[in-house]
C-alpha cells in the first residue's frame, strides 16, 4: 500500500513537472483558483439561504401557533399579562412565549439576511478582484508582486523568505 501511494505520488510529481511554467499556465492555474474559490463562496451562501428558509418556515409556524391562539399583531404584553389574573391564564402564558418565540425568530432571520448579503458582497469583491489580478499578471513585476502578496497571506508573521528585486 505504501509503494502503491509513492508511485502516485511520483506520477502525480511527473506530471507536475510536464507542465511548463510559464505566463500562460500560470494565468490557468490562477483561473482554476479563482472558480474553486467561487465555488466555495456560493456553497457557503447557498448554505446561508437553507438556514434562512428554515428559520423563516419557523418564523411562520410559530406565527401561525399565535394565531390560532388569538394572539394578534397589536396586543400588548401588557394586555396578555392582565388575562393571566383571568380563568385564562395558561392561555396567556402559552400567548407571551408564542410572541417571545416569534420575536426571537425574527431577531434570527433579520441576522441571517445580513450574513448572506455580507457574504454575496464577499463573492462579487473576490470574483472582481480575481479577474482583475488573472489580467494584470502579464508582466514579471506583476507575477512578483502576486507572489509576495500570496507569501504575505500564507505566512503573515513574516517567516517567507526575502525575495531579491529584479535588476
Amino acid at each position: 500500500k505504501v509503494e502503491a501511494k509513492k508511485a502516485e505520488i511520483a506520477e502525480a510529481q511527473a506530471i507536475l513537472d510536464s507542465i511548463p511554467d510559464n505566463e500562460e499556465t500560470n494565468k490557468a492555474a490562477i483561473g482554476l483558483q479563482n472558480l474553486q474559490r467561487a465555488k466555495a463562496a456560493r456553497a457557503k451562501v447557498e448554505a446561508k439561504r437553507a438556514e434562512l428558509a428554515k428559520l423563516a418556515e419557523e418564523e411562520k409556524k410559530i406565527e401561525d401557533e399565535a394565531a390560532a391562539q388569538g394572539v394578534t399583531e397589536g396586543m400588548t404584553e401588557e394586555e396578555l399579562a392582565g388575562m393571566a389574573d383571568g380563568p385564562e391564564a395558561d392561555k396567556a402564558a402559552t400567548m407571551l412565549q408564542s410572541l417571545k418565540r416569534k420575536k426571537d425568530a425574527i431577531a434570527k432571520v433579520e441576522a441571517k439576511k445580513a450574513e448572506i448579503k455580507a457574504a454575496e458582497e464577499e463573492v462579487k469583491k473576490e470574483e472582481k478582484g480575481a479577474a482583475d489580478k488573472a489580467a494584470d499578471l502579464s508582466s514579471p513585476r506583476a507575477q512578483l508582486a502576486a507572489a509576495k502578496e500570496l507569501d504575505e497571506k500564507l505566512n503573515p508573521d513574516g517567516g517567507g523568505e526575502e525575495v531579491p528585486p529584479e535588476a
